[in-house]
């Protein structure tokens, strides 16, 4: 009968499994955080610019950068994407030991020459926003490109998301200035990348309850 016969390579799976199907069936309502999700603790390292020469105190050299990346390796941490984030919030299932997020803003031609090339040596995932004015342009400093952003998307390690079209502080706009700049840049980076834009990064960290 079932209770006497012998485990199959089915129940071992079903067994294995089911607890993450049943975790995905009962999601918390967005934007409610799973109360399995209450206790996360996930480090975000906000990157900007990485060239050569620093120019202001955020910038960083790509031999820091490394540095960073060996760091992470050497203490055991493990680096997530904004999708394993976003589940474990959602559903509560666990994450990786000692997870950390990975995010670089604004686009600037050193993730594509610097950052890229060392996510791939170390095989580690990272959040891109992106603000759609910017790309293809030289606006202050160096920037990605359409090209450039099509290679990266394609790959599994890259997560991009929204930065807005032209970077102002949301909380100095109007509504419709609000939708605009939410509603194109998702529409923009969709278009010119194939892919769906899920996340969106605000600008200066800025927000409010609009």
């Amino acid at each position: 009968n079932w209770v006497d016969r012998p485990a199959t390579g089915v129940d071992q799976l079903v067994g294995q499994v089911g607890p993450q199907v049943m975790a995905y069936l009962n999601t918390s309502p967005f934007p409610e955080i799973n109360p399995r999700a209450r206790q996360a603790r996930v480090p975000v390292m906000m990157y900007h610019d990485i060239l050569p020469e620093k120019q202001v105190f955020f910038d960083r050299t790509p031999e820091e950068f490394e540095q960073h990346l060996a760091l992470i390796q050497q203490k055991g941490l493990t680096p997530i994407s904004m999708d394993q984030l976003v589940t474990h919030l959602r559903t509560g299932l666990p994450l990786p030991p000692k997870p950390i997020l990975l995010t670089f803003d604004d686009g600037y031609a050193g993730h594509y020459d610097y950052v890229y090339p060392l996510l791939k040596k170390y095989n580690y995932p990272a959040v891109f926003s992106i603000y759609t004015a910017k790309v293809g342009k030289k606006m202050g400093r160096s920037s990605l490109n359409w090209e450039q952003l099509r290679e990266m998307a394609k790959d599994p390690l890259v997560t991009i998301a929204s930065h807005t079209v032209t970077h102002k502080v949301m909380t100095t706009l109007t509504p419709a200035e609000v939708q605009q700049e939410l509603v194109e840049s998702k529409r923009i980076l969709e278009a010119e990348l194939g892919i769906p834009i899920r996340y969106f990064t605000y600008p200066e960290g800025k927000y409010n309850a609009a």
